[in-house]
């Protein structure tokens, strides 16, 4: 099983609250001690400094902003887990972030060297077939491609923004279908235009509620 937390991103003001940030992962040590000595493997979910949105909001940032709060907060948590005896084992950007990165290619490039000179040896989560993966393919990270149940796709590849009202697929079997298509034949079915084509490793069934009831599916099929 593998967990990604939020280290510490979302706090109000221009400049990271570090006291808040860091009393909360002190908090939060006993879960990493327990953590390290399960079957949980720990990731990063850095993020845009956006609390109200909860990081789902595109900010203007640039390359070397996007650098600094991925190191910042990889590198607080990740001290975090070694101090209990485990290691960081991926990192995937967080909401906006995430889908900034998966398009803009310097954005990809700040964050994947950010990962690359705090954990090298950690797996990087993008979407699949991204900027993001392509940045850490050429940094020698190890990546995963990404792929949703329960979102729908763009024609160029991206995930349909959620405040489009078609955003997310809320039934269960229609996300079942997806990720066996996905699976079976490396493709998705976009909005409008072609199907998106590729044979990502790595597949995900999302939180929402049609995610929930795949696994038993999964396994009929």
């Amino acid at each position: 099983m593998r967990v990604a937390v939020s280290s510490g991103s979302h706090q109000r003001g221009r400049r990271p609250r570090v006291r808040l940030a860091f009393s909360y992962l002190a908090a939060a040590s006993a879960f990493w001690g327990r953590s390290a000595s399960s079957l949980l493997a720990i990731g990063a979910h850095p993020g845009l400094p956006d609390l109200v949105g909860f990081g789902r909001r595109e900010m203007a940032v640039s390359a070397e902003e996007a650098y600094d709060m991925t190191v910042y907060q990889l590198g607080a948590l990740a001290a975090f887990v070694r101090a209990e005896g485990g290691v960081l084992h991926h990192v995937k950007p967080h909401g906006a972030l995430y889908n900034m990165a998966a398009v803009n290619p310097l954005l990809a490039e700040a964050i994947a060297e950010a990962v690359y000179r705090v954990q090298p040896e950690a797996y990087l989560y993008g979407l699949a077939g991204s900027t993001l993966i392509e940045a850490g393919r050429k940094l020698g990270l190890t990546t995963a491609h990404e792929v949703f149940a329960d979102r729908t796709y763009q024609p160029n590849g991206t995930l349909t923004p959620r405040r489009q009202p078609d955003a997310l697929i809320t039934d269960p079997a229609a996300a079942l279908a997806q990720v066996v298509r996905m699976v079976k034949e490396g493709r998705v079915r976009a909005q409008s235009g072609p199907d998106v084509h590729g044979s990502p490793p790595h597949h995900r069934a999302g939180p929402s509620p049609a995610g929930c009831y795949l696994l038993p599916g999964m396994q009929e099929r």
